[in-house]
């Protein structure tokens, strides 16, 4: 069977980003301002294809790491005012269900329904996240699929969906022991595991110039 890949931008596709029907694929090649990278492996005896679409995310993550007292809280409530579309949330006490979802049974019916978190809240727009690194590391892991992919995958009390969080992520966070240690690593100073940091495009360092004198 010949297997086609296709990558597309956010515009390119619809809601649903791995949508292999075929009504998905023609309306892709009639769309003459869409960029398609194709990959095709050809089969003998079999004349039909399947395609595979890969989002391409046009939204960029931002992080900011400083000393105490450099204004970091105030950039991300300047930035939320701006956004028409955005969502502040505090690292201290958050959560994976709070950024991404959780199931909430009702007391009626007794189904399973989700409630939306941070990151599908802000949707379309920005998600600003202060004190970064209070967010638990078993927590920080979910949301690695919603910064890259934009997506989040749903497997919760028999409900197995797929949601949109097409968001910027804006991070603050202060380095570990509260200033920076010059002698150790940025990763060191930051504490942020690899896989997390590098799904950040921009990465700012604040450092305080203050001294005793």
């Amino acid at each position: 069977m010949p297997l086609q890949f296709s990558l597309a931008d956010d515009n390119d596709v619809d809601n649903n980003p791995t949508s292999t029907s075929r009504s998905a694929q023609e309306q892709q090649k009639n769309h003459s301002n869409s960029k398609k990278y194709h990959h095709q492996e050809k089969n003998l005896g079999n004349n039909t294809a399947d395609t595979v679409y890969t989002r391409r995310r046009q939204q960029s993550h931002l992080l900011l790491v400083g000393d105490p007292g450099c204004g970091k809280s105030q950039f991300l409530r300047f930035a939320t005012a701006l956004c028409p579309r955005s969502v502040l949330a505090s690292g201290s006490g958050t959560t994976s269900a709070g950024l991404t979802c959780a199931a909430v049974r009702e007391d009626s019916s007794k189904e399973w329904t989700l409630e939306a978190g941070a990151l599908v809240l802000a949707d379309g727009g920005l998600c600003a996240i202060d004190e970064f690194s209070c967010i638990a590391p078993k927590d920080r892991t979910t949301i690695h699929e919603a910064m890259e992919q934009q997506t989040l995958s749903v497997a919760k009390a028999g409900i197995v969906c797929k949601l949109n969080c097409r968001a910027t992520i804006i991070a603050v966070s202060n380095p570990k022991g509260g200033f920076f240690d010059h002698d150790k690593t940025f990763i060191s100073n930051v504490g942020i595991e690899p896989p997390l940091l590098s799904r950040f495009d921009l990465i700012f360092k604040l450092i305080d110039g203050s001294d005793a004198n």
